[in-house]
């Protein structure tokens, strides 16, 4: 995504991003979904806002994109929110008994988490085609 929209590393370092919830919230959306969000963002603020995109303008925009890509995966998932696309709270690790701590513990849930990255990826690929393609007026 960094690379897609040439957004430098400064601009990027998420990597706490969505780590710290407060007690009153009992669901999150999956990392992956929510990094795509924060790429549109960082996109349209690099390369809208710069070429004199208004703020209203941009935020139509964002929420437009956001909503699509958010429609997309759950279409394609079924859900969008971390937990039930797990079937497990990563942020609640040492609330589960030891047998369900050992099946975290492998780590068999990454490969659906890098199917969930794979696809916003490719999904915010396609939107970008398509702007670049509205924007040269084809």
């Amino acid at each position: 995504m960094q690379e897609l929209f040439e957004i430098p590393h400064d601009e990027w370092a998420w990597i706490n991003y969505q780590l710290e919830l407060p007690a009153t919230c009992p669901q999150y959306e999956c990392k992956a979904l929510s990094a795509g969000g924060t790429a549109i963002s960082l996109d349209i603020i690099k390369n809208k806002l710069s070429k004199g995109l208004s703020s209203k303008e941009a935020l139509e925009e964002y929420e437009k994109r956001v909503i699509s890509i958010f429609e997309a995966f759950e279409k394609e998932f079924g859900q969008t929110a971390c937990q039930t696309l797990l079937g497990f709270d990563a942020m609640k690790y040492d609330d589960y008994p030891p047998e369900k701590q050992e099946h975290i513990a492998k780590g068999e849930w990454m490969k659906d988490c890098c199917r969930y990255m794979e696809f916003v990826v490719k999904k915010l690929c396609e939107n970008h085609s398509e702007s670049k393609r509205e924007q040269e007026g084809g």
